[in-house]
């Protein structure tokens, strides 16, 4: 049987992304500068305060797919709508997608969350 890959259930609904276009992408950008950059701020199951973020391998997962990149370069999406049972790190994740995206610079991107 594979392996797999999200390290939990797959998602019940996902957009299709082709491995190439995730291979393009800067998904692990991302979570290479949320594991180097990020430290969790609250004591919670994750860590305590002030130990380096990781992400998880749903999360990388997730990553990879929401920043994969068309043949011509551009994001394969423009709009993602990310829904995840609470306490699964979701605001972590997201705050550190926002710091990845000031540093990397999505020409303009703007970001909105809401809990």
């Amino acid at each position: 049987m594979p392996r797999n890959p999200w390290g939990a259930p797959p998602p019940r609904w996902l957009s299709p992304v082709s491995a190439a276009d995730m291979r393009r992408g800067d998904g692990d950008a991302v979570a290479a500068i949320i594991d180097t950059a990020c430290v969790i701020v609250k004591d919670s199951i994750a860590g305590p305060v002030g130990a380096p973020m990781t992400t998880r391998l749903w999360q990388r997962q997730l990553l990879r797919r929401l920043y994969a990149r068309r043949p011509d370069g551009a994001l394969k999406h423009r709009q993602a709508l990310i829904g995840v049972p609470r306490k699964n790190g979701k605001s972590s994740l997201l705050g550190g997608v926002a710091i990845a995206d000031m540093l990397l610079d999505p020409g303009g991107g703007e970001m909105y969350s809401c809990a």
